[in-house]
């Protein structure tokens, strides 16, 4: 059998064209996986700066936790001395003296001072780390338990008190307000960083 050169072209053409498309399909097919390789890759970026997103804020919120503690704590101190003082003065079987009246007024000048103050302005100063931390609702309750615990300590030693120790009912008051306003905070903070 002879061959003719419509036969060689039409072998040319099948095999070339089968080339063409095997090249074509090909060329799709690694296309196609490279766009799927591409989009991993971001998804992984996308995880790994969500979960970096996420440890920072833990981080701001245990620098928040432990600057606000400080201030807590301190202001527990205060509060259970003016329950103590408001105690003693009540006590009918023996009276408080002149002499006692007076170091109640200077203790706490000296608790709600230059300590108070300093601990008093970090815990304000972590309102605004907690909103960075887009914690807004812990940044509402801590601004909340900071105006609670200023203002009494404001009716202990501010200029307009003159020294004077709060009944039992009203120490006893401001201090079971100012702990829950301290609870409000702390479950604001446990659901944002539970969610977080």
């Amino acid at each position: 059998m002879s061959t003719s050169w419509i036969d060689i072209a039409d072998s040319a053409v099948k095999i070339g064209l089968g080339g063409i498309i095997g090249g074509v399909a090909t060329l799709i097919a690694g296309m196609q996986r490279n766009r799927h390789e591409l989009a991993t890759e971001r998804i992984a970026t996308e995880r790994e700066r969500e979960r970096e997103l996420r440890s920072n804020r833990r981080r701001l919120l245990e620098t928040a936790t432990a600057s606000v503690e400080i201030f807590f704590r301190l202001h527990e101190t205060v509060a259970r001395e003016a329950e103590g003082a408001a105690l003693r003065i009540a006590d009918q079987h023996n009276p408080v003296t002149a002499n006692e009246r007076e170091w109640y007024r200077k203790a706490f000048r000296v608790l709600c001072d230059k300590d108070y103050v300093a601990a008093a302005d970090e815990a304000r100063a972590q309102i605004t780390t907690l909103k960075l931390a887009s914690a807004s609702g812990a940044a509402e309750a801590l601004k909340i338990a900071i105006s609670t615990a200023l203002g009494y300590r404001d009716t202990l030693a501010g200029p307009k008190s003159d020294g004077i120790i709060p009944s039992v009912d009203v120490a006893t008051k401001a201090r079971t307000e100012f702990r829950e306003k301290c609870s409000l905070f702390e479950k604001e903070l446990v659901a944002y960083y539970d969610k977080i």
